[in-house]
């Protein structure tokens, strides 16, 4: 995937998340789905993702990068969407942020 798709957050204690924020599902194979890389100890994170007016689109207890830009089995339309990610960990706050969908077909 490109570098410049990707965010790295640094959590309270030291550990690093690296999250796309980006996501072109157009099946390319490439981006299509939104990736989360964290460190091994840390628990699969609960992930709910919102569109701008505020309507949660996506949620996932146990998040598994399986997410394809979609809301009831129709890829979203381009745009900025918002994401929390909450890894459940004590001393780990929720990560905020945005991805955007981007050259849907």
């Amino acid at each position: 995937s490109d570098a410049g798709q990707l965010a790295e957050i640094h959590l309270e204690d030291g550990k690093k998340v690296i999250v796309g924020n980006a996501l072109t599902p157009n099946g390319d194979g490439i981006n299509d789905e939104w990736l989360i890389q964290y460190e091994s100890d840390l628990n699969a994170p609960e992930v709910s993702i919102f569109n701008i007016y505020g309507q949660e689109i996506y949620h996932a207890k146990s998040y598994q990068n399986n997410w394809k830009g979609s809301y009831n089995g129709s890829i979203l339309p381009n745009g900025a969407y918002y994401y929390l990610i909450n890894f459940n960990q004590e001393k780990i706050n929720p990560i905020r942020g945005t991805i955007s969908i981007l050259g849907k077909n």
